[in-house]
């Protein structure tokens, strides 16, 4: 992994040259994250138990369960919420506030059509339009071609794991996204095998700081449980970890998400 890192930084200082008139910045993620952010806001402006109280209950509504703001939520000693001082509720929703207010450096822009990204504690649903890729073993493979092709680096890079014989997350591959769908062509470069994948649906769970192989172990659990919880979806492919940030930023402030690939169940599909 710290290869792997080390070898990025070579991509975005190479990104930032090509795009340094670019305004690379995130739109702001909406839906259920929006609405946890703003009930956050609020309740931290309240002094009255039962509003902190109600905020609480209503993220505990708003948010999957397996997600580290689920967590967030119910830490503490207390038996109950009902017996949390005023400053003990605060302090748990700040921590909540802190998550979701976290912004990641926009080092390159989003692909065309791309999902912005899903806020550090949430998980969530994405759904992706028809995608361009470059795919290859090695990050200076990849390099080379988006070098020799004048192409325009994006965030995030893909990484996809696979369960290694010890049962840990181990990487298959990588890729780049190309900015749009219509440039370049599908085919064989070489070791760089560029793909069209159509729109796909996944879920995704938003990461401050680094990812090794605990924190990518936890996210999946926790992907996991959440897919377990519904109906309507299947896991339809491997592990993957968006990686928006290269190692010049400091570890503490990087960003990932760690994705499941979903299709809808066969009970659900059949409605």
């Amino acid at each position: 992994m710290r290869k792997l890192l080390l070898l990025l930084a070579f991509t975005f200082s190479w990104a930032s040259l090509l795009n340094a008139k670019d305004e690379s910045g995130y739109p702001e993620p909406d839906g259920e994250a929006a609405t946890a952010r703003q009930l956050v806001e609020a309740a931290l402006a309240e002094e009255d138990g039962a509003a902190l109280l109600s905020a609480v209950d209503q993220l505990k509504a708003l948010v999957p369960s397996s997600s580290p703001i689920a967590d967030e939520l119910s830490a503490g000693g207390a038996a109950t919420d009902q017996e949390l001082t005023v400053p003990e509720l605060k302090q748990r929703l700040q921590r909540v506030a802190e998550m979701l207010a976290f912004v990641p450096l926009g080092e390159a822009k989003l692909p065309e059509g791309f999902p912005t990204y899903t806020p550090v504690g949430m998980i969530e649903v994405k759904r992706y339009p028809k995608q361009r890729m470059a795919m290859a073993k090695q990050f200076m493979t990849l390099f080379g071609h988006i070098s020799t092709n004048g192409i325009a680096m994006t965030a995030p890079v893909q990484m996809e794991y696979e369960a290694s014989a010890a049962g840990r997350p181990q990487q298959q591959s990588m890729a780049f996204f190309y900015a749009s769908p219509e440039i370049g062509k599908p085919g064989e470069r070489g070791a760089v095998t560029v793909v069209d994948r159509e729109p796909t649906e996944v879920v995704a769970l938003g990461v401050r700081g680094g990812v090794g192989s605990q924190v990518i172990e936890d996210a999946n659990a926790r992907l996991e449980r959440w897919v377990a919880d519904q109906s309507k979806y299947e896991v339809s492919g491997p592990l993957r970890v968006m990686g928006y940030n290269s190692p010049m930023v400091g570890r503490k402030n990087q960003f990932h998400e760690v994705q499941l690939p979903l299709k809808r169940a066969a009970t659900s599909a059949a409605r």
